[in-house]
């Protein structure tokens, strides 16, 4: 890494905030660059691994570990519900539920008039069909419009 990418790791680790690192780092930035360019540098290979290698670190010296995290948000949850501040209870109920992703979005798709697209799928398979040449392409979709 060249001696301003071990700067903004350095300087991202403070807050990380990318734009401000780029800045502090010594990154000329005019405009919009310094976020574009800091967007950038977090994407580069070397630059990431530095970063997460360093938040490692941290958090091993801080003993800090997912179960540690956990215990506290249920400690302090279950605290705020014995004192009746039921918002901050299901803030922290609800940061335990996204961590065993009790909230994940699922999303359904159909074909015309929610029929299924793909009757011949299993449920909850994704088909996704090859790469098809022009003939059966329109051949494919003769026979889906003629199903319809």
């Amino acid at each position: 890494m060249t001696p301003k990418q071990e700067a903004f790791v350095r300087e991202y680790l403070i807050d990380l905030n990318a734009s401000a690192a780029y800045k502090r780092a010594g990154y000329a930035a005019k405009g919009n660059a310094a976020e574009v360019n800091a967007i950038r540098l977090l994407r580069n290979a070397q630059v990431k691994a530095a970063i997460s290698a360093a938040m490692e670190k941290r958090a091993d010296e801080m003993e800090i570990s997912a179960k540690y995290v956990l215990d506290s948000i249920k400690r302090v949850a279950e605290s705020a519900e014995a004192e009746g501040k039921f918002s901050d209870a299901l803030r922290g109920y609800e940061l335990l539920g996204k961590h065993r992703k009790l909230f994940t979005d699922k999303t359904e798709v159909t074909g015309k008039d929610g029929k299924d697209l793909m009757p011949e799928a299993p449920k909850g398979v994704l088909v996704v069909p090859g790469v098809l040449d022009e003939k059966s392409w329109e051949k494919m979709m003769a026979k889906q419009e003629g199903d319809a």
